[in-house]
C-alpha cells in the first residue's frame, strides 16, 4: 500500500487521541473515534537482546464493520513536521523490528549511547466494504538509546611486550583526540622493547586496557572474540595475538571501537613514502625519505590544499588518510586538511606513531659574509613555476656558505658534491647539517631546489665578470714586519670590510694596490702627504679595516683560548688560556689534553673562533673542528693572521 498525505498536529504529551479518519472520495466513512496510542518508557538497546522491540501501547479504534482488520505502520522522524521520515511495519501490540529502530537511531544521530528523541505517528489501515481507509495519529515521542559501547578517550596495549604491566602507559592507542563516536578508529604503532624481544619470539599477545582500568582493573578490557578480526568488551574473550617478525622494526594495530573489529600487522619500513595532494592536482607524488629506514620520513614541498600519504609513487594501494588531528590511518576519515597558509613546508611523516607534522619554512643564505647569521640572512624567494627558491645579485666574498630555514640552525643544508662549469657552481645531494660550500668572491644568482635528504640541489651562477670592487686581501705593512707589502694580509669579510690579527710595534700603513696612510680620527687615505699611522701601543691586535668607509679599528687582544672536548670537557664550556710569545709572535699553550676536538676562540666568546681542515690554513669563517688523536701533554702554538691564513702547530711533549 502507498500512504496518502497525512495532516499532523503538534506533539503535546505521550498520550495522543486519533484524529478524524481520512478516506478516498466516495468511499464509505467509518468512525474510529475511540482509539489511542501511548509511548513506552525509554528504550535502551544496550540492555536488549531481542528481535522485536515494543515502542508503544495501542488501543485500536473500533468499527461497526465486522470485517474491520487494522494494519499498522509507524512513521519516524527527527523533525517536528515529519519531513525526511521513514516508515516501518508495526504489530497491533506496538512492536517493531529492533534492527529498524536501531538503524534509524544510528543513521539519524550516530552510535553515541545517549537518549535520543524521535517523533512518531501511527497510521492504521482498515478495509470496509471493499474500500480502504487510513487513520493517522498525532505525533508522540519515543526516547531510545542506541546499542553502542561506552568508548573511552584513551586505551593502552597491555601484553607480553610490557610484562603484562597493567599500570604501563607506553603503548597508547589514539584516535587523534576526536569524539570517539565520530571517529571510532584507535591505532598504535610500536616497537618491542629490546629487553622483551625474548618474551615475544613465539608471538605477541596482549589485551586493551581502557584509561579507567589503568592500575590493575581488568574488568573492562577489550579481549579477542572467537571470530577472527572481532573483539568483545568487558574482558570477554582471550588474548589478541600477532606473529613475531624478526625483520620488522615496528608493529601496528587498529581497533574500530564501534564495529568491534581489529587488525594488526608488522612493519618493515621502506626508504621512501610519498605525499600527494591538491597542490599538484593530485597528479604528482612527492618523495619523502627515511635515510635510516626507521619509519620517520621528511620532505620539503609547497602545500596549499588537502593532501594524503601513500607508500607507492605509481598507485594508491594502502594510502594513509587523516584520522583526526595529525594522526593517520589506512581507513581514516578523509584527506589531511590544507595548511593554515599556503607555503613551503618541511613535511614529517612518522609511521612509528602514525602521525605527521608541518613546519613552515623561510629560506635564507648564511655564511662568513653575514657572520654566520649574526648580521641577518639574505632571503631566497620561492618561485612556484620552477618549484625552487631564488635570489639574484648577491655579493659574496671568498668563503663558505650554507642554507638554513627560519634563521635557525635546526633546519640547514650543505655538503653534497660540488662541481664547477665556468661561472656555474653546482652542489648536488645536499643534506641536513652538510658541510660548507666554498665560493670565490663574486656576485651570484642563486637557485635552491629542496625535495628530500640527499637530493637537495643548489646552483650558484656568477654574473657580470668581476665579482666585486674589493680585493680578496689587503695588507698591513709597518715597522713590525719590515714594511712588507704582502707578509700580513687582512681577509675580505664582505662589502669591503677586512680583518686580520697581528703584532703592532711602531708606525704602519694599509696596502691595497696603493698605500693608505693616516687621514686623522681613525681614517685612512691614499697618496702623498699621508703619514704613517702611529700612536698604537705595542701589542697584539684585531685589525678591522673598512675600505668602503676608509676607516680602521685596532682592538687589543688580551685573550685567545683553546676550547673543546679535547680539554676534557665534553660540554665545550672550559677555556684553556694561551699566552702571547712576543719573541716568536705566536700564542702558545703547553699542557695535558685528551683525545677529542677543539677550536681556538677570542675572549672566551664564539663571536670569533678559528678552525679548519689544515693547521696551516685556519679560518674564523666557519672552520671545522680540529682534533687531538690521543691523551697526552702537548705544546700548541697559534698565529691567527686572517681567514685561510691562520697557522697552528700541535706537538706532543
Amino acid at each position: 500500500m502507498v500512504l496518502g498525505a497525512a495532516a499532523l498536529a503538534a506533539c503535546t504529551d505521550d498520550y495522543k487521541d486519533w484524529v478524524d479518519p481520512q478516506s478516498n472520495a466516495q468511499e464509505p466513512t467509518v468512525s474510529f473515534g475511540d482509539g489511542s496510542v501511548t509511548a513506552v518508557d525509554t528504550i535502551d538497546f544496550r540492555t536488549l537482546d531481542t528481535t522485536y522491540v515494543k515502542v508503544c501501547d495501542i488501543t485500536a479504534p473500533t468499527s461497526s464493520d465486522e470485517s474491520y482488520s487494522p494494519e499498522y505502520v509507524i512513521t519516524l522522524s527527527t523533525a517536528d513536521n515529519l519531513i525526511d521520515e521513514e516508515s516501518f511495519d508495526l504489530s497491533a501490540d506496538g512492536y517493531m523490528l529492533a534492527s529498524d529502530l536501531q538503524g534509524y537511531l544510528e543513521s539519524s544521530y550516530g552510535k553515541r549511547p545517549v537518549g535520543r528523541e524521535i517523533l512518531a505517528a501511527l497510521s492504521v489501515w482498515a478495509t470496509s466494504d471493499g474500500a480502504s481507509v487510513v487513520l493517522t495519529s498525532q505525533t508522540f515521542k519515543i526516547v531510545a538509546i542506541p546499542e553502542a559501547p561506552n568508548v573511552e578517550g584513551q586505551y593502552y596495549l597491555t601484553g607480553n611486550f610490557n610484562g603484562w604491566d597493567n599500570t604501563n602507559t607506553d603503548f597508547l592507542l589514539s584516535n587523534g583526540n576526536l569524539d570517539p563516536y565520530e571517529n571510532p578508529v584507535y591505532t598504535c604503532t610500536f616497537a618491542i622493547p629490546a629487553e622483551k624481544v625474548a618474551d615475544c619470539v613465539n608471538g605477541l599477545e596482549f589485551k586493551i586496557t581502557p584509561a579507567s582500568g589503568i592500575g590493575g582493573d581488568w574488568s573492562e578490557c577489550l579481549a579477542a572474540a572467537e571470530t577472527d578480526g572481532k573483539f568483545n568488551y568487558g574482558n570477554n574473550g582471550g588474548n589478541f595475538t600477532m606473529p613475531y617478525n624478526a625483520d620488522a622494526k615496528y608493529y601496528t594495530v587498529s581497533f574500530n571501537m564501534l564495529d568491534q573489529e581489529w587488525e594488526g600487522k608488522s612493519l618493515n619500513f621502506a626508504e621512501y613514502f610519498y605525499e600527494i595532494g591538491g597542490e599538484s592536482g593530485w597528479s604528482t607524488p612527492h618523495a619523502l625519505r627515511s635515510p635510516g629506514f626507521d619509519g620517520i620520513y621528511k620532505g620539503y614541498y609547497y602545500l596549499d590544499s588537502e593532501f594524503k600519504f601513500k607508500p607507492n609513487a605509481d598507485n594508491w594501494d594502502n594510502d594513509l588518510e587523516n584520522n583526526g588531528g595529525n594522526t593517520l590511518n589506512e581507513s581514516g576519515i578523509g584527506n589531511c586538511p590544507a595548511p593554515e597558509a599556503a607555503g613551503f613546508y618541511e613535511i614529517t611523516l612518522d609511521l612509528t606513531t602514525m602521525t605527521y607534522s608541518l613546519t613552515a619554512l623561510n629560506i635564507g643564505l648564511v655564511g662568513g659574509f653575514n657572520n654566520w647569521g649574526g648580521d641577518g640572512d639574505p632571503a631566497l624567494t620561492y618561485d612556484a613555476t620552477s618549484g625552487s627558491f631564488k635570489a639574484t645579485a648577491i655579493e659574496l666574498p671568498k668563503g663558505d656558505v650554507k642554507f638554513r630555514a627560519n634563521a635557525d640552525w635546526a633546519i640547514n643544508w650543505g655538503g653534497g658534491t660540488v662541481s664547477t662549469d665556468g661561472d656555474v657552481i653546482t652542489a648536488t645531494g645536499m643534506t641536513q647539517d652538510g658541510g660548507n660550500i666554498t665560493l670565490a668572491a663574486g656576485i651570484y644568482d642563486i637557485e635552491l631546489t629542496l625535495s628530500y635528504e640527499g637530493n637537495h640541489k643548489a646552483v650558484f651562477t656568477k654574473t657580470g665578470g668581476s665579482a666585486s670592487q674589493w680585493s680578496e686581501f689587503i695588507y698591513y705593512a709597518g715597522e713590525s714586519n719590515g714594511w712588507s707589502a704582502t707578509a700580513s694580509p687582512l681577509a675580505d669579510k664582505g662589502s669591503g670590510k677586512y680583518q686580520g690579527f697581528y703584532y703592532v710595534n711602531g708606525g704602519f700603513k694599509i696596502v691595497d694596490g696603493s698605500w693608505y696612510g693616516d687621514d686623522g680620527a681613525g681614517k685612512i687615505a691614499a697618496g702623498d702627504g699621508h703619514d704613517n699611522i702611529t700612536g698604537i701601543t705595542e701589542g697584539f691586535y684585531q685589525m678591522d679595516v673598512d675600505m668602503s668607509a676608509l676607516t680602521y679599528t685596532f682592538t687589543p687582544v688580551t685573550n685567545i683560548s683553546i676550547i673543546g672536548s679535547a680539554t676534557g670537557d665534553d660540554t665545550w664550556s672550559t677555556d684553556l688560556d694561551m699566552t702571547w710569545n712576543a719573541t716568536d709572535r705566536v700564542w702558545e699553550y703547553t699542557g695535558a689534553l685528551v683525545a677529542g676536538e677543539f677550536k681556538f676562540r677570542l675572549n672566551h666568546e664564539w663571536t670569533i673562533s678559528w678552525g679548519g681542515t689544515s693547521l696551516d690554513a685556519l679560518t674564523s669563517n666557519g672552520g671545522d673542528n680540529l682534533s687531538i688523536g690521543a691523551e697526552g701533554t702537548y705544546k700548541i702554538t697559534f698565529a691567527p693572521n686572517c681567514d685561510d691564513k691562520g697557522v697552528a702547530t700541535v706537538t706532543a711533549q
